[in-house]
């Protein structure tokens, strides 16, 4: 017979499902951490970019103007990554009308 085990906030009182925790404080958990991934990509991804954007210069890949975004070779829809030689800086019209 499964012990049964009370959610680990103080004050909840409800039964812990997993890792000590009701489902209720379980979903908040991972929404938290799901928060803080996306802090931690958001800061990677304008490293990143910065980094594409200087290698490349600032000048389209496409028509050669003036660049201010980055844009995928493969697109991530296509199984493309963010690896650096699947980027290239480009314009903000030939990087919308790919998108």
């Amino acid at each position: 017979m499964p012990v049964l085990t009370v959610c680990a906030q103080p004050g909840c009182g409800q039964d812990a499902v997993r890792d000590g925790r009701c489902s209720a404080h379980q979903l908040k958990r991972e929404r938290e951490r799901d928060r803080s991934r996306e802090r931690c990509r958001s800061h990677a991804w304008r490293k990143l970019r910065a980094q594409v954007l200087a290698r490349d210069r600032y000048v389209c890949a496409i028509c050669g103007a003036s660049a201010n975004s980055v844009d995928h070779v493969v697109r991530v829809a296509d199984r493309g990554s963010d690896d650096p030689l699947n980027l290239r800086a480009a314009c903000s019209h030939f990087n919308l009308r790919r998108g």
